[in-house]
């Protein structure tokens, strides 16, 4: 299947050495996500270079966030569509976003979220790994709110909690980068940025698949 667009790939972890984190606008960097099927089971990887940044929340959870524009998320569904057929819509959540936040950075207005479940997920980076077994996706429509640094328009919004992390940062897989200023978005961020490849993995069931392509179609048509 075609790789589709991703504007932002992260997963912060409670360890805070390790936050693997991609943005398409940033020098280097071109997070994409593509779709197969394997073992009756639907696969989302994404492969990308990762700055390794700081994690400056207050109280970190381990987790994974993808951010995507709507028409990434209406090809990425069709792409699953095509694999597994069609679903429903997923149930809705009232998960409230706000309850996980720490520090003072501003979160995106939420239109409308639902949730699927996932059957693994796993990103491994520079001889460390970051999983879990399965759990719920929350998928969100999202926009920007007043004083949001990252987004520009409205988003497809996947956030995906973990459990563990296993191993550290191998500094030999690892290189260092001076980025352009701009991209220096936090405290306690400089020149130079280290960075590593890494390789995020997430695992269906495929009626959940199913579902997941049809609240992605759903979210991709009314962006």
């Amino acid at each position: 299947m075609t790789p589709r667009r991703i504007h932002v790939i992260k997963a912060p972890t409670n360890n805070r050495t390790v936050f693997p984190y991609s943005h398409y606008s940033d020098e280097g960097h071109n997070p994409l996500i593509s779709a197969h099927i394997e073992n009756n089971h639907v696969i989302l990887t994404c492969e990308d270079l990762f700055k390794l940044k700081p994690n400056v929340q207050q109280n970190p959870r381990t987790r994974v966030d993808i951010y995507m524009p709507g028409y990434a998320g209406l090809e990425l569904g069709n792409d699953i569509l095509a694999l597994v057929g069609a679903g429903n819509i997923a149930e809705l959540t009232t998960v409230n976003p706000e309850d996980f936040r720490n520090g003072p950075q501003t979160l995106p207005l939420i239109d409308e979220a639902r949730r699927v479940r996932q059957h693994q997920t796993m990103m491994n980076i520079a001889g460390c790994t970051i999983n879990g077994n399965s759990g719920p996706v929350y998928m969100d429509r999202e926009r920007p709110n007043e004083g949001h640094i990252e987004m520009v328009g409205p988003e497809i919004h996947l956030g995906i909690p973990l459990s563990k992390v296993n191993g550290t940062i191998d500094l030999a897989q690892t290189r260092e980068y001076n980025v352009p200023e701009t991209e220096l978005r936090i405290i306690g961020e400089s020149n130079p940025v280290r960075k590593a490849y890494g390789r995020l993995t997430i695992s269906f069931e495929i009626q959940q698949a199913q579902n997941l392509a049809a609240t992605l179609i759903f979210y991709g048509q009314h962006h």
